[in-house]
């Protein structure tokens, strides 16, 4: 049984890899994001009792829901209200500390986190308990909550395709290779600011290139008065070397990677753990404002785990330049499925 938000990329992603499951209906946080990186933290922070709200709705929902179905575990990814006191509830997440531009302001954002987190009956780490590790502060903080806390090693949905459905999306020859993979995510309009800065520069990169645009359902977007999908269509008639997809399912994700030299994305703590484990060159870009994603980008770079770059990158054909020129040091340790689900104190398969 899962919980999703009704008509978000989400739920489109889910209905399609697990068709037989049954799907509740959720209403989302409805998060509005900044196209300045200079107000993004602002804009967030007045939105703050808005999310307290969704919290408590979503527990009032969990009630409803245990309620009426026979329900004996909860997993909740990064979802504070879905706890209940009756039945066994995990609470996934590698945020323990949530990065913010001071200190201090990282510390009360931690105390509140744990307040949330420690309604729950366990938490489970999606990193490696060790050295290396991802996450870095996220994951490993100086203190931990005061739950039964287990690593549970990375995640990637493109690590065991057996029992996928097939997607509908066209894909292209998985024998081709392509010098750049561009895979866009996340929140608009950012998503968007991203997919035209990359459109531009497209025609002047060498060698071919894949953009996949991040649209589960096709959606059409306008970009300061340009019409994204006919600047697509018309690359692809004119760029050989140049092809597009709205969406891309682990199936078809998995070989259009495995092909690319270099993939550009975004630094989200998902699409890090997927590049990682399949041992590819990354780009990364940080959604702007995004502590998080900054925090990883830098990680990365220091590590020579990936090259990082700024959205606002004036010459975007340059740093791509000195991408291709980095000293990549992929860790051995994150090329291989690390996945170890504990068992949850009183509930058994």
């Amino acid at each position: 049984m899962i919980a999703v938000q009704t008509g978000s990329a989400s739920e489109k992603i889910l209905r399609l890899h697990f068709p037989g499951a049954v799907f509740l209906p959720l209403q989302g946080y409805g998060i509005t994001y900044a196209k300045k990186r200079f107000f993004f933290g602002f804009k967030i922070f007045l939105q703050i009792p808005k999310i307290l709200k969704a919290i408590h709705r979503e527990h009032k929902f969990v009630k409803k829901i245990v309620s009426t179905y026979p329900i004996g575990l909860i997993i909740a990814d990064n979802r504070y209200g879905f706890y209940h006191r009756n039945i066994p509830s995990v609470f996934i997440s590698h945020q323990l500390r949530i990065a913010a531009p001071l200190s201090w302001m990282e510390t009360m954002i931690q105390k509140i986190n744990y307040r949330y987190i420690q309604r729950f009956s366990e938490l489970w780490i999606p990193d490696l308990a060790g050295t290396p590790n991802l996450g870095g502060k996220l994951s490993h903080p100086d203190r931990m909550p005061d739950i039964a806390a287990s690593y549970i090693g990375l995640l990637s949905r493109l690590m065991n395709t057996e029992n996928l459905q097939k997607d509908s999306s066209s894909a292209p020859n998985e024998q081709s290779t392509f010098k750049y993979l561009f895979l866009l995510s996340g929140p608009e309009p950012q998503r968007s600011i991203l997919e035209k800065r990359l459109l531009e520069i497209i025609p002047h990169i060498k060698g071919k290139s894949i953009l996949i645009r991040g649209l589960p359902g096709g959606t059409i977007n306008d970009v300061g008065g340009m019409h994204v999908d006919s600047l697509i269509h018309n690359l692809m008639n004119h760029q050989e070397q140049f092809q597009a997809l709205s969406y891309a399912g682990p199936d078809t994700l998995i070989p259009l990677i495995k092909s690319a030299e270099f993939v550009v994305s975004r630094s989200g703590y998902s699409t890090v753990m997927d590049l990682l484990l399949l041992g590819k060159k990354g780009i990364y870009i940080p959604t702007p404002g995004q502590t998080e994603q900054q925090y990883l980008a830098k990680r990365l770079m220091e590590n020579q785990w990936g090259f990082s770059m700024e959205q606002e990158e004036k010459d975007y054909l340059a740093a791509f330049r000195r991408a291709e020129a980095f000293s990549y040091k992929l860790p051995k340790d994150f090329s291989r499925l690390t996945l170890r689900l504990p068992s949850v104190t009183g509930f058994s398969l």
